[in-house]
């Protein structure tokens, strides 16, 4: 295939063309978790098929549970979380998990060192540490 630029524009044209879902943009503050329900039975109410965004360490039970309950898919786009309860379905992380990585990590360096530091700058960093003993 030779790309040029008629063949660009046919492309951007078809691509623009084929647009078929409407997307819905929701600004939420994570730290109420009232207005975050409201949001997502708000979001669910205008027909939204899917909800793609990110979570904190306090909204993420609320946001699974409110997906569960609706039936709507939830992606992640910041690394999965573990549920408080099994059974859950409706999230699912595009971020591969890197728990195990980090403590084996430790667990090595532990072996030449008296003390290890583990910096983290995310909500995401500070909920690896709980698995971390």
């Amino acid at each position: 295939m030779v790309i040029n630029n008629n063949l660009l524009k046919e492309l951007r044209h078809e691509r623009d063309q084929a647009q078929v879902y409407n997307t819905v943009r929701n600004k939420t503050i994570f730290s109420d978790n009232y207005k975050l329900g409201g949001a997502i039975c708000g979001m669910a109410s205008e027909g939204v098929s899917v909800i793609v965004g990110t979570s904190l360490a306090s909204s993420f039970n609320t946001i699974q549970s409110y997906c569960q309950a609706l039936r709507l898919p939830y992606i992640l786009v910041t690394p999965s979380r573990p549920s408080l309860l099994e059974g859950y379905q409706y999230d699912v992380s595009i971020c591969p998990p890197y728990v195990e990585a980090v403590m084996k990590v430790v667990a090595n360096l532990t072996l030449f060192e008296n003390k290890i530091f583990y910096v983290y700058d995310s909500d995401d960093g500070k909920w690896v540490t709980r698995d971390v003993k």
